[in-house]
């Protein structure tokens, strides 16, 4: 009987260490999302250290070269990383408060070293002029790359419409 419960406990034991294994990429991946959003979002009052701070967060979040194709977003190309940074930056200053929040994140792993991810996030906006308010639901669909550090980084961030109003 003792035999027994030494086996159940082995698979009980070497299934859950599967599990965590398994399940290592993609926490590390929603961590990427969930650190991008933070990068990006702008309490009221932010000062330019801070600002300077989130930016050189995001910098180390991108891939070097980033496709973007959102709706509504003026600039869709492919860029550099540096680009969508200054970007990011000078779009943040018409801005008095910007949230994001990472509400869900499904990541299939293509192979060791590329991921696709489709993340719903909460985007909520209020411009420093008070005539843009922005309070929505948008889902997106990610490639994501592993980079040298062995940090998954985004290379693309591409609108997806499943979740419209």
């Amino acid at each position: 009987m003792k035999k027994y419960i030494e086996i159940g406990l082995a698979v009980v034991v070497l299934g859950f260490l599967a599990y965590y294994f398994f399940q290592g990429e993609t926490r590390k991946v929603r961590k990427q999302f969930v650190a991008i959003a933070n990068a990006v979002s702008k309490p009221s009052g932010e000062g330019n250290i801070a600002m300077g701070v989130k930016m050189a967060t995001l910098a180390n979040l991108l891939n070097d070269t980033v496709v973007i194709s959102i709706k509504d977003f003026p600039f869709n190309s492919e860029m550099p990383a540096d680009e969508l940074v200054s970007l990011a930056s000078r779009g943040r200053t018409y801005f008095d408060y910007m949230e994001i929040t990472i509400l869900d994140v499904e990541t299939e792993f293509t192979s060791k070293t590329t991921a696709v991810s489709r993340c719903a996030a909460k985007v909520r906006t209020r411009s420093k002029t008070g005539d843009y308010n922005y309070d929505e639901v948008r889902e997106f669909t990610s490639d994501l790359v592993k980079g040298e550090n062995k940090k998954w980084l985004f290379a693309s961030f591409k609108q997806d419409d499943l979740l419209k109003k």
